[in-house]
């Protein structure tokens, strides 16, 4: 079956193409971790393009504490704050040291917020080069209500995101 439509090649289809010099693009590669299967995977990428690059990597876990039904409205629990702090920094912490044994320079930030946002306007704040991040699925109606943090950053982001599946 053919087309009756021609839509033409862009005047520079013969040329060759030419590769970026990556490590000349590269300087902050900022991680989004949360301790999944695919965020792990981010961390290897990151670990991977930061020793071809030489780039710094910005590990970012960003925690939004759930709330909880009180008689005057909704209250978060310090119980359940703390605790997510302290899993954040936990989680931030074993990154930190995964990438610091490949000679990786690195540091770390838990931010307490809207993961999308925490995440964006740390790549912004930082001048990161590129984010990284897992792709994790949610359930359909949670996603129609909520929207997923990766489709969020992606959404919003001026900044280049890799999306590792």
């Amino acid at each position: 079956m053919t087309s009756n439509f021609d839509y033409g090649r862009p005047e520079n289809w013969d040329d060759p193409l030419v590769m970026p010099n990556i490590p000349d693009l590269l300087e902050r590669i900022l991680v989004a971790v949360d301790g999944s299967y695919q965020s792990e995977r981010a961390i290897s990428q990151a670990a991977f393009l930061a020793k071809l690059t030489q780039a710094e990597v910005i590990v970012v876990v960003a925690y939004n504490p759930i709330t909880k039904l009180h008689r005057r409205g909704l209250l978060p629990s310090e119980e359940i704050i703390e605790s997510m702090r302290l899993d954040a920094h936990e989680l931030a912490n074993e990154a930190t040291a995964l990438l610091t044994t490949k000679n990786i320079k690195v540091r770390a930030i838990a931010a307490r917020g809207d993961p999308a946002e925490a995440i964006v306007t740390l790549a912004e704040e930082e001048k990161v080069s590129l984010i990284i991040m897992g792709h994790r699925g949610l359930g359909n109606l949670k996603r129609f209500l909520l929207g997923s943090v990766t489709e969020r950053v992606l959404q919003t982001s001026s900044i280049p995101v890799l999306i590792q599946p």
